[in-house]
């Protein structure tokens, strides 16, 4: 495919200086789509770029006009050694059709290619990106170079009207106030039980989970709802507060404690604390095709579609798939 600009226009390694500039991007892309969740932070953006094992001038590119705006940017990164490799980008509304979302598709696939060279021979290499259903322009761009439409993600939401209606604690349940010291490593095995058997899901390690959750994330530990059953994490609301509503990062039960209603609880208990704050939205994201049936909960706890992602994905070279501990 074609790298090709137009005059005056640059695709180059990303800088510690042009954070404003993406971040301005992807406000401005936020606007345009009336998606708050797409829109990146300063803080948190630049403590991605700091994790441990990224490194934004081979993993991270960005676009300039002539006049030396930042107008584009691509972000890559790979989960399992070289084999499960994602893209993600943006490109400033303003400057549409002009081949720059092209450019750097480019550029993702040179990437690519690096590490399906260093993947280990016999291993299936997969890359993928995820845009909003309303990305016409970026589904043709996908479409036309090969990716399929593999898996589908919705934004769920609810609007309070009142105080959510009290939901009982499981039997031997109870939520009590999180310890990093003394809960991190016990949450952190939780997590991984409790999602093992979610599509796409590769355990992280452990610093690496910490880091994204406290620094990336700016752990908010009064919006953490642990559930314990004696000295056992039985399941988890891991949450925190955004500018435009409540947000839900991670809801996870462990298979022991599943279909007793923990679920429903835990989410009723973060819908009350955000509530209590005076925040009557609350969001999350959720994979539509759910083997817990985690969407009929969320309806049935009265929250509603707001948003479809699609995952999409291009098989580099076939091959039998990498197990998980094959991950970095």
């Amino acid at each position: 495919m074609t790298h090709t600009l137009p005059p005056g226009y640059e695709l180059r390694p990303a800088r510690l200086e042009d954070l404003p500039g993406v971040v301005a991007i992807s406000e401005a892309e936020a606007k345009n789509h009336n998606d708050p969740l797409i829109a990146l932070h300063l803080d948190e953006l630049e403590a991605s770029w700091h994790e441990p094992g990224v490194n934004i001038a081979t993993d991270a590119c960005i676009v300039t006009a002539p006049n030396g705006q930042v107008v584009g940017y691509e972000e890559a990164y790979q989960r399992i050694k070289h084999v499960d490799l994602q893209g993600d980008g943006y490109v400033h509304p303003e400057y549409k059709n002009l081949g720059i979302g092209t450019a750097m598709l480019g550029w993702l696939k040179t990437w690519a290619n690096g590490h399906l060279q260093r993947a280990e021979p016999g291993l299936q290499v997969t890359l993928s990106a995820a845009i909003s259903n309303d990305e016409t322009e970026a589904h043709i761009l996908l479409q036309n170079e090969g990716f399929e439409a593999t898996r589908y993600f919705w934004k769920m939401k609810i609007h309070m009207q009142a105080p959510p209606l009290p939901v009982p604690a499981p039997e031997g349940i109870s939520i009590l106030p999180f310890d990093l010291a003394a809960h991190m490593r016990l949450l952190y095995d939780a997590h991984n039980e409790a999602f093992s058997d979610h599509w796409g899901f590769v355990p992280r390690s452990y610093e690496q989970f910490v880091y994204s959750r406290t620094v990336e994330q700016k752990l908010d530990p009064s919006l953490w709802l642990v559930a314990w059953d004696g000295n056992q994490i039985a399941g988890y609301a891991l949450c925190r507060s955004m500018e435009e509503y409540g947000w839900i990062s991670t809801l996870g039960v462990r298979r022991a404690w599943r279909k007793r209603g923990l679920g429903l609880y835990l989410l009723q208990q973060a819908f009350l604390s955000f509530h209590q704050r005076g925040q009557n939205i609350v969001a999350l994201t959720v994979d539509s095709d759910s083997l817990t049936g985690a969407t009929r909960l969320y309806e049935r706890a009265g929250m509603s579609q707001d948003k479809v992602y699609v995952h999409y994905e291009q098989v580099l070279r076939p091959g039998r798939k990498a197990e998980q501990e094959d991950e970095t």
